[in-house]
């Protein structure tokens, strides 16, 4: 079901919850508050979703794929099975956000809050960048791929910096 972003609004703010299986591709959300939402099956593909409050949401296998979500809210979210192919998550809070088997290829997660999610079961790519992200207590088992961290910190609360090779194979730690 096709829905614009004001549709969206005006229901949710008339206490409509459940928006399962909608699309609202490349709509503008920048700043709403969709707390508590039903986004399971949704398509936000290319919505600006900039300082969006997406707290206690349910976003399960919602298409979020090129979303531009820098500084939004999502804690305590279900995002399980979601894809942010693409996307730009940076400063957002996923803190205690359940990704379990979510797609997170090419994305910028520069300085997220990762704080205890659930990571398990995540497909990271090599250009996903977790460059100043926090990941302490997150739960990172059976991840596939090996996403940038820069002075990220790990579950375990290490700080790690990758080595980058260069053209002519040598390697820096910046």
């Amino acid at each position: 079901m096709d829905i614009t972003g004001e549709e969206l609004l005006r229901r949710y703010a008339a206490g409509e919850r459940d928006f399962t299986g909608v699309k609202l591709k490349y709509v503008d959300l920048s700043g709403a508050n969709l707390s508590g939402v039903n986004l399971t099956n949704a398509s936000l593909g290319g919505a600006n979703l900039e300082r969006v409050n997406f707290s206690q949401s349910i976003l399960r296998r919602a298409n979020m794929a090129g979303v531009w979500m820098s500084n939004a809210n999502l804690e305590g979210a279900d995002l399980s099975g979601a894809t942010f192919q693409e996307s730009n998550l940076t400063g957002a809070n996923f803190r205690e956000v359940n990704f379990e088997g979510a797609s997170l290829v090419e994305t910028a997660l520069h300085d997220a809050n990762l704080e205890r999610a659930n990571l398990r079961g995540t497909i990271w790519g090599e250009t996903t960048n977790l460059t100043n992200a926090n990941l302490k207590g997150a739960i990172w088992e059976d991840v596939v791929g090996e996403p940038i961290r820069q002075n990220t910190i790990m579950p375990n609360g290490e700080v790690i910096t990758d080595e980058i090779e260069l053209p002519d194979g040598s390697k820096i730690v910046p």
